[in-house]
């Protein structure tokens, strides 16, 4: 059986490489080598929040046995919007930050200033219509509702797992740029001592990479040196092909 792997754009890096050997029959290399897909399953989708990430997560393991689940979660700060698998084919021409999971279609706001591409119309007024009530209660309950689930599902099916966060969720990032994709949890929530927080690897993705200069030019993201090493370093699993 293979370890699963999910996340947001910092697992994309890599899980684009596994789309790749999905559906073809060739295997590309990096310059750092090849991914290990024989044990291996990874899903990443930019500007992804964590309510897709459950959703993905819940969607593989009901179709396929996995030895173990890795979650990296993502943004506090990032919410989605769910439609119809036919409600996209009608309305979406050029929007890609999504992900589609069966009959339905998870819209990836990115955080509080949205992505780049341009969205539907009806999906652009629901995102305002939610930014309109951001506070970081409703963002961190919107968070932590799905680390619960997908904590609960994964011990009922005797599944292993480990999971962290792309970013210190703790810290204060109110003024830096990277505060609308981020975002703070706010731990006085009902549902925080839900959470099974022994099982959250709390050597924080972006941080550990950003400490040993592997980050990649934009600031934001770990490098592909800094992922491979922070799975290996830090949740003792190489990705890649010895």
């Amino acid at each position: 059986m293979r370890t699963l792997i999910v996340g947001c754009s910092f697992v994309e890096m890599f899980s684009l490489y596994c789309e790749i050997n999905r559906n073809n029959t060739f295997h590309w290399d990096t310059v750092f080598g090849r991914i290990n897909t024989d044990q291996y399953d990874i899903w990443g989708a930019a500007g992804s929040g964590n309510r897709a990430i459950a959703a993905r997560v819940l969607d593989c393991v009901s179709r396929e046995q996995y030895k173990k689940v890795i979650v990296v979660w993502s943004g506090v700060n990032r919410l989605d919007a769910c439609v119809s698998y036919e409600w996209d084919q009608v309305h979406n021409s050029n929007y890609n930050y999504t992900t589609t999971l069966g009959t339905t279609v998870y819209y990836h706001c990115g955080g509080l200033l949205g992505v780049y591409d341009p969205l539907p119309p009806p999906i652009l007024e629901y995102f305002k219509a939610q930014v309109k009530s951001f506070d970081q209660r409703f963002l961190t309950d919107n968070t932590l509702q799905s680390v619960i689930s997908t904590q609960s599902i994964l011990n009922s099916m005797n599944i292993d797992y480990d999971m962290s966060w792309m970013y210190d969720p703790f810290a204060d990032y109110s003024d830096t740029d990277i505060e609308p994709g981020c975002g703070s949890l706010d731990t006085s929530s009902n549902l925080f001592d839900l959470v099974n927080w022994d099982k959250i690897n709390q050597n924080w993705a972006r941080e550990w990479c950003l400490s040993r200069n592997m980050m990649y030019p934009d600031g934001f993201h770990w490098s592909w040196e800094g992922g491979r090493q922070w799975f290996r370093q830090v949740l003792d699993e190489d990705i890649f092909f010895a």
